[in-house]
């Protein structure tokens, strides 16, 4: 492994379309109910999906810092231990990317993402302080992480007028995104330890299809968008679980899946668009994060 690698690798390169899959999305719903688009708006989209990528980078740099004496006893190969990144060097550019990423979000809109970016940089290092000594509250810090990331994608072009639907659907899909999060951190417990995943790790995913469909029904909005998107996760997740026996594989595995909780959303608001609207076609690229999501897992570890 030469040292270019080894930092890739450290980055979970591989998930990083998760993470602008989780952001588009939550700017794909503000858009859906009327959000002012101009033409610096998608330029400040890719500054925001930037930022979002050194901000999640930044934890992998410093959660591998951290763990570098538990992997060296249990996953000699990853980069530190195997000597190819010095530790210290490991933290400075995660503290780096954390500060840079927290920047560049503030300067996109100084109270909402502001606020965002500082939550997140706090949900961050609180992970990366007490994950292994106190690990019971670990899965919900990381599915916080993650719940973050729609909410800062509709904030960053909010829609023109208040609509108590757009306001309720982006939180549902967050608090859906948190709790896939929890099962799939809670499940990679198990990755490098082995044993039988614990009730949490079963529950918390099959919980996630509930908020969405939950507001979809309180809003009187077309039933089927409803079934539709609480079958389609369960079915997902179930897949999973019966086709992938191999724990980090279906931690992979559902690491990617992100992509299509964010799809299903998108399935909700998707006839808030004309057929016309260059928009309605922002479902594909959710489903291309997917598919490159997958593809990179060939080039490096998502894990």
């Amino acid at each position: 492994m030469t040292r270019l690698r080894a930092w890739l690798e450290s980055t979970r390169g591989a998930n990083l379309p998760t993470v602008w899959s989780n952001l588009l999305v939550g700017w794909l719903v503000a858009a859906a109910f009327g959000a002012n688009l101009d033409g610096a708006s998608l330029p400040r989209l890719g500054l925001l999906l930037l930022g979002g990528s050194l901000l999640y980078t930044a934890g992998m740099f410093l959660n591998d810092a951290a763990d570098a004496e538990w992997d060296r006893a249990r996953r000699p190969g990853r980069p530190i231990p195997s000597g190819l990144l010095d530790p210290r060097a490991v933290r400075a550019a995660g503290l780096a990317h954390l500060a840079l990423g927290a920047a560049l979000w503030t300067w996109l809109a100084p109270l909402a993402l502001g606020a965002a970016a500082l939550s997140l940089a706090a949900l961050v290092l609180a992970y990366t302080r007490w994950h292994k000594t106190h690990p019971s509250p670990a899965p919900l810090r990381m599915g916080s992480c993650r719940a973050v990331l729609p909410l800062a994608g509709f904030l960053l072009n909010p829609p023109a007028a208040h609509d108590p639907l757009a306001s309720s659907l982006v939180g549902a899909h967050a608090a859906a995104l948190l709790l896939y999060t929890v099962g799939i951190s809670a499940l990679a417990r198990h990755e490098a330890t082995g044993g039988e995943p614990g009730r949490l790790a079963r529950v918390a995913p099959p919980l996630a299809a509930l908020p969405v469909p939950a507001v979809l029904v309180a809003f009187a909005q077309p039933p089927f968008l409803a079934v539709i998107w609480g079958c389609g996760l369960v079915l997902a997740i179930g897949w999973t679980r019966r086709r992938i026996p191999d724990i980090g594989e279906r931690v992979a595995a559902r690491i990617a899946g992100l992509c299509l909780v964010d799809y299903l959303a998108w399935v909700a608001v998707r006839h808030r668009f004309e057929p016309s609207d260059p928009l309605s076609m922002g479902g594909l690229l959710l489903l291309l994060f997917l598919g490159t999501a997958l593809a990179l897992r060939r080039l490096m570890p998502s894990t």
